[in-house]
């Protein structure tokens, strides 16, 4: 059973929470437990410490091993292979099957620091640079789903590229939180029905 806020409950035998680079943590996790950037320590089979049908993933667990003593790295790819190998997990334990330990390569990390800038780091090289960029790129663009969304980024990022505006415009309305907020403090008028804009780093 899963309790709202506002006191509604929903029925449900899982429940999966989503958080982020930095970890909200969920109440009756204990304190003990949290790390820097409240990362949540778990076994090498993604379980919290102590428990054993509670799970983290991704961004919010920190899991400790011989190969990653300070914990994995908070990837996207980390968290896709953790989804998948606690599905297998799952599925091996209805069949009375036992889990299997967490176990990580990195398949290497890139990133971009600047215009026509970026960092490539592979197991077998590492390079920078304008090339490095470009593959960056390229390889972005090749995981996005189909055709006609990498041809909108595509020209999103040439946009950008010609303009010098690294910025995203999000048209967003205010939340209940920040409406109750801003009476609180008498900042503005608000209207809950009026949309803020809101700009956000790219």
């Amino acid at each position: 059973m899963a309790t709202l806020k506002d006191g509604r409950t929903i029925p449900t035998r899982n429940l999966v929470w989503a958080a982020g680079v930095m970890g909200n943590v969920p109440k009756g996790v204990p304190e003990s437990l949290l790390v820097r950037g409240n990362r949540i320590k778990v076994d090498e089979y993604s379980r919290l410490m102590g428990s054993d049908s509670v799970f983290a993933l991704g961004d919010v667990s920190y899991m400790e091993t011989q190969e990653w003593p300070k914990g994995h790295p908070q990837l996207a790819n980390v968290a896709n292979n953790q989804a998948k190998h606690l599905a297998t997990n799952l599925k091996r334990l209805l069949d009375g099957g036992e889990m299997r330990p967490f176990k990580y390569k990195s398949p290497g990390t890139m990133a971009t620091v600047g215009k026509r800038k970026a960092v490539v780091d592979l197991p077998f090289m590492s390079f920078q640079g304008v090339f490095a960029w470009l593959t960056w790129m390229f390889l972005h663009l090749m995981l996005i789903l189909n055709a006609k969304n990498r041809l909108f980024t595509f020209i999103n990022w040439a946009i950008s590229y010609i303009t010098n505006d690294t910025t995203l415009r999000l048209i967003l309305l205010p939340t209940r939180k920040q409406v109750e907020m801003a009476i609180e403090h008498h900042e503005l008028s608000v209207d809950a029905n009026k949309p803020a804009e809101v700009k956000q780093p790219s």
